[in-house]
This record gives structure tokens, C-alpha cells and sequence, in this order.
């Protein structure tokens, strides 16, 4: 259990590091993408910059995603591994 909290904690500070750091340089990256995709495609920086907000939401959905699976996997290992150990136990008690 110790071991999921400490995982837990890790990834939350990280979490939080990584907020820190995206709130700080995202606008520049917006802005410099925004322009870079308008050219690109030869449309205004209006569609562009829409277009590039619906992208930012999809990868932040994934990085939300792969957090809970990280967790969720994690504490599923620590659930079987009590199990295993709990049986090893029990078979070894009834032989």
C-alpha cells in the first residue's frame, strides 16, 4: 500500500510540475503554432487558432487518460500480489 501512495504522490507532483511549466509556456506555443499552422494551410489565425484549441483539449484528455490507467494498473498489481501472497499461504498451511 505504501508503495501506491508513494507512486501516487509522485505523479501528482509531477502533475503539478507539469501545470506549472504548461501554464507558463503555453501561450507561446499557441501563438507561434497558431501561426505556423495558418501558413501552412493558408487560412486566418482565427480557424487556425480553433482548430489548434481542439487539439490542445484531445492531448490533455490523454495525458488525463493515461494517468488514471497508470494508477489504476498499479493498484491493480498491488491487489494481486496480496492475493498470491495469500493463497501461497493458504496452500502451504493445507499441505
Amino acid at each position: 500500500m505504501l508503495q501506491v501512495k508513494v507512486s501516487a504522490y509522485v505523479v501528482n507532483q509531477l502533475s503539478r510540475g507539469t501545470m506549472k511549466l504548461g501554464h507558463h509556456v503555453a501561450p507561446y506555443i499557441h501563438r507561434t503554432a497558431t501561426h505556423i499552422y495558418a501558413k501552412s494551410l493558408n487560412t486566418n489565425e482565427a480557424e487556425a487558432s480553433g482548430k489548434l484549441d481542439q487539439v490542445w483539449g484531445a492531448a490533455g484528455g490523454a495525458v488525463v487518460g493515461f494517468s488514471t490507467v497508470f494508477l489504476a494498473l498499479e493498484h491493480a498489481a498491488l491487489v494481486l500480489t496480496k492475493s498470491l501472497r495469500d493463497n501461497t499461504v493458504n496452500v502451504v498451511q493445507h499441505k
